[in-house]
């Protein structure tokens, strides 16, 4: 019986990479796949909300026409809830598209850039919400048929909480990327996406690594198999 070596070795190289991208089809948490559909969910309500939002504060236009600083006040309130609404959109689409039945490789790098899309809106919408929460709220209690107070509230009292707004989300964007630096030697940055991406994210990103440390690295089959074949006859 004559043993080809360099097939059984060819064979077993094989099956080391093919472990090494095995679909990650068997997950811990059966729930998993129904935690993802609802934050596609949960984004597209988000998106829907931001675009009732524009529509309601655009009704507001022609009330402060009259008045340059108001109305640029209402457009620009208009403005942000467009943009928060197709950003919403924009993860919703990123999230149905999320896929748990790809290697580990692949599946742990949809999650880390879905992580990452997540922080950066949290991190704005923290922003914007210091930012912009007097007017949105005087705009919102005028919408429901309150008094307009917009016109009432001093405009370097508004511009100073403005700026304080500023200042804020600049300490943010600042935080974030010392963070994210800090993270490429201390694992900073992993705690930081898990704060701010989301915990249903951070989960299925554990559960990914957990199987990517079960497999073989690439590799590790054909040295194995270098070592176990025996040599030349002599």
């Amino acid at each position: 019986m004559n043993l080809d070596l360099e097939q059984c070795g060819q064979r077993w190289r094989g099956l080391g990479d093919a472990a090494a991208t095995a679909p990650a089809l068997v997950l811990r948490n059966p729930r998993t796949r129904w935690w993802l559909r609802g934050g596609a969910a949960w984004r597209a309500l988000e998106s829907s909300f931001a675009l009732v939002a524009a529509a309601a504060a655009s009704t507001l236009v022609p009330a402060h026409a009259g008045a340059p600083w108001e109305l640029a006040v209402v457009l620009a309130t208009v403005a942000m809830a467009l943009v928060w609404s197709g950003a919403s959109a924009a993860r919703c689409v990123a999230w149905r598209r999320l896929r748990v039945d790809l290697p580990v490789v692949l599946a742990q790098r949809d999650v880390l850039r879905l992580q990452r899309a997540e922080a950066r809106a949290t991190l704005v919408a923290l922003a914007v919400g210091v930012c912009w929460w007097l007017p949105t709220a005087l705009l919102a209690i005028e919408f429901v048929g309150g008094p307009a107070w917009l016109g009432v509230v001093d405009g370097p009292w508004l511009a100073a909480n403005l700026g304080f707004g500023l200042v804020f989300a600049c300490g943010l964007q600042r935080l974030a990327r010392r963070l994210a630096r800090a993270g490429r030697a201390m694992g900073s940055r992993d705690r930081w996406l898990q704060l701010l991406g989301g915990v249903t994210l951070a989960d299925l990103a554990a559960e990914l690594a957990d199987l990517a440390a079960l497999e073989p690295a690439p590799g590790a089959g054909a040295a194995g198999s270098q070592r176990n074949t025996p040599g030349p006859a002599q």
